[in-house]
């Protein structure tokens, strides 16, 4: 599932970019650490041949690249904008959701048929 969220939101991306002239590669950067590495690298083979956007997927470390760490901050804070409370001393950051913040409402069954195409589309390019 969660390369089909990953899938979701490079397709996202891909479709704002193009709406917005915007036709350069788009590069991704994600966290070396991040427990669900082995899905993204599976669906990096079919993002590939399915978005012409799509420059690279690379990982890192974010002890070597800060904005890895703003985005466990940003990510972080979605998750207290989702339940509803900040902790003492981090309201602040409830600005980060302005009028620039993209909040999409998804039915679980749209990224369940998300993560079916994935699946098909790499059984497809295995054999």
């Amino acid at each position: 599932m969660y390369g089909a969220c990953f899938a979701q939101l490079a397709m996202i991306t891909d479709i704002y970019a193009r709406k917005n002239d915007f036709h350069e590669p788009i590069p991704y950067v994600l966290d070396d650490g991040n427990s669900y590495k082995k899905d993204i690298v599976e669906a990096k083979v079919t993002l590939a041949s399915r978005l012409p956007s799509l420059k690279t997927i690379e990982f890192c470390s974010d002890t070597s690249l800060c904005a890895l760490q703003a985005a466990d901050v940003v990510t972080w804070s979605v998750r207290r904008q989702l339940a509803g409370r900040f902790p003492s001393g981090f309201e602040p950051l409830q600005r980060l959701f302005d009028e620039h913040h993209l909040d999409l409402k998804y039915k679980e069954e749209w990224m369940v048929g998300v993560a079916d195409s994935m699946r098909k589309a790499e059984g497809s390019e295995r054999g």
